[in-house]
């Protein structure tokens, strides 16, 4: 061990012993002087964050919030003076709940979505009744966006019930829409439909405007998902005409933008290109960098259709700029994949292959697993057309054990149907066979109407050029 590392090493066994050999009041009074001395010297006593419409808060940034996680943890420690005034623990209750509400939300807006959720959870068991429901809400949200959708779906749950017994039908509609996009995310598509259709009519019937807005906007993905296009757009139409009346900037920007996916899906380039041009400038107003970031990828997706590979590439690289301008290592993952099917597609695959490895390694790092398990199966596809066939089959049985661990039914589906492919270019034609209508039921089930009809297409060309009879459909 070098001198340093053992000196880090004495330094923290000493700071522990000495921690652990003063008594618990002495300990108590102490946390109360390093509360008061951090927040004196970060600015003061920050503000109660504001509720706004849903389950968000609007927090105005304070020189505090650096220090809140801190703060919040000195304050609960402090609560153990026994000697102290009730009045004076019962104040520290308060700060304690304030510093983590203070520092969940800070922590969301850094991206660390792990320990926005350790917060939301604290914050929950600091209070009671419907802020506590509300809290666990956030807690599951942040859990789902750190990768986690089980602990995610059962704090949920958790939270739902409270809410129901509260008989709170308000924060039980937005809640609903946060659980059917987790529901969408892992590719429970029935179950998601469900879910924003009970949080549209519970807000409908109270007026929430923005929330049936959110909800419309949520049953239009899932109506593009599963292939029925007509109802999407209609209903995409009919959220964007809530969100100006309402004059939600941000909940147009992001209307308009899906507006825009379903035209490109449906081939309609120009119009497409032109939504998320005014879901840009709208983004770009209101200073929501991520969400233009975003936008960003997603033009360089329809300059990839029209062909206008220099203009699409050029977004790309200023998507990832934009994500790693505001430090969001999520997005910059999904950025790295979307831009590696780009490069990939160009035939350039050293390039690919090294974005592929970049967004997996930062899918890894971010405890994503529902985005490593598609940068797996993304590189099993090009290891598969490169001829390197060992590699692709350890990738696409990786991104399944990932896929299967997380839920995602869609991808797992997807995942079979491309592994199917593999087996078939390895000869081996009944496992393939076997594979590909494992993968396709459960595109079935789970509606994945128009994956099924794009993996399928696939599916009988390669057929095709092996010289194989095209798989069976039966069942799907």
């Amino acid at each position: 061990m070098q001198a340093e590392q053992a000196y880090l090493f004495r330094h923290a066994l000493l700071r522990d012993a000495a921690y652990q050999l003063q008594l618990p009041g002495d300990r108590a009074k102490l946390h109360s002087l390093a509360f008061s001395l951090i927040e004196q010297m970060a600015g003061g006593r920050a503000p109660e964050p504001k509720p706004a419409a849903g389950l968000e808060l609007l927090q105005e940034a304070h020189p505090t919030d650096t220090f809140a996680h801190e703060l919040a943890e000195h304050a609960l420690l402090a609560q153990d003076d026994s000697s102290a005034p009730a009045e004076k623990l019962a104040a520290l209750g308060t700060l304690a709940s304030l510093y983590l509400r203070r520092g969940a939300h800070h922590a969301q807006a850094q991206y660390r979505h792990d320990l926005a959720a350790s917060l939301w959870t604290k914050s929950a068991a600091a209070t009671t009744g419907v802020d506590r429901a509300v809290a666990l809400c956030r807690a599951a949200s942040a859990a789902e966006r750190a990768g986690r959708p089980h602990d995610a779906e059962r704090i949920f749950q958790i939270a739902l019930n409270q809410l129901r017994e509260l008989g709170n039908q308000r924060c039980l509609g937005y809640a609903l829409i946060d659980l059917a996009i987790l529901y969408q995310n892992t590719g429970r598509v029935e179950l998601a439909e469900r879910c924003f259709e009970q949080a549209l009519a519970m807000l409908r019937h109270r007026g929430e405007r923005l929330g049936e807005a959110r909800a419309l906007g949520g049953l239009a993905g899932i109506h593009h998902e599963t292939g029925r296009r007509e109802m999407a757009e209609q209903g995409e139409m009919q959220a964007l005409a809530m969100f100006r009346e309402i004059q939600n900037r941000r909940g147009e920007a992001i209307s308009l933008s899906n507006l825009a996916n379903l035209q490109k899906g449906a081939g309609r380039l120009e119009q497409a290109l032109q939504g998320f041009e005014r879901a840009l400038d709208i983004f770009q107003e209101i200073g929501d960098l991520r969400n233009a970031g975003l936008i960003w990828s997603k033009m360089g997706g329809v300059y990839d259709q029209q062909g206008r590979t220099d203009s699409a590439q050029r977004c790309y690289e200023h998507a990832l700029s934009v994500h790693r301008r505001v430090g969001d290592r999520r997005l910059e993952g999904v950025t790295l994949a979307n831009f590696a099917i780009f490069l990939d597609d160009q035939r350039l695959i050293p390039q690919a292959e090294s974005s592929y490895k970049q967004g997996l390694a930062i899918s890894q790092e971010m405890g994503d697993l529902r985005s490593a398990g598609i940068a797996l199966k993304n590189l099993a596809s090009l290891y598969r057309d490169t001829g390197r066939m060992e590699l692709s089959e350890s990738c696409h049985l990786q991104a399944l054990s990932l896929h299967r661990q997380v839920g995602n039914r869609r991808f797992e589906g997807l995942s079979l149907c491309d592994y199917a492919l593999l087996k078939l270019l390895l000869g081996r034609v009944d496992e393939a066979r076997q594979t590909w209508r494992e993968g396709a039921a459960i595109l079935g089930e789970v509606k994945a109407k128009v994956d099924l009809e794009r993996k399928t297409a696939s599916m009988q060309t390669a057929c095709t050029k092996q010289g194989v009879p095209p798989f069976d459909l039966a069942g799907c």
